[in-house]
């Protein structure tokens, strides 16, 4: 299961601490070859006073809700994520480098 991290800042550049971020899994209940399900329940992590956070996702589809801002990112099945990595935020909108929330 991939643990997922990452840093808020502001348009300064400074650290955005206690902000709550909910993650939303888009994909549905799975059921494993053992009879296992898995449910898409939601989950809610503060940011720390450094503005990071970490989280331990099952490799999937997920809306990240910042204070009213939705990331979109795809979290691919490797032990460790960094949501700013190339190509995890899908909902970029410029195609470049930079991201355009």
């Amino acid at each position: 299961m991939p643990t997922v991290t990452g840093t808020l800042k502001d348009l300064s550049g400074n650290p955005l601490a206690g902000i709550a971020l909910e993650i939303i899994p888009v994909s549905g209940i799975s059921v494993e070859t053992d009879g296992a399900v898995t449910l898409p329940i939601r989950r809610k992590v503060v940011t720390a006073s450094d503005g990071s956070f970490a989280s331990s996702l099952v490799a999937a589809d997920y809306q990240f809700e910042i204070e009213g801002v939705i990331i979109e990112a795809t979290i691919p099945d490797q032990a460790s994520v960094d949501l700013g990595d190339a190509d995890v935020i899908t909902n970029t909108g410029n195609g470049g480098d930079t991201p355009s929330y």
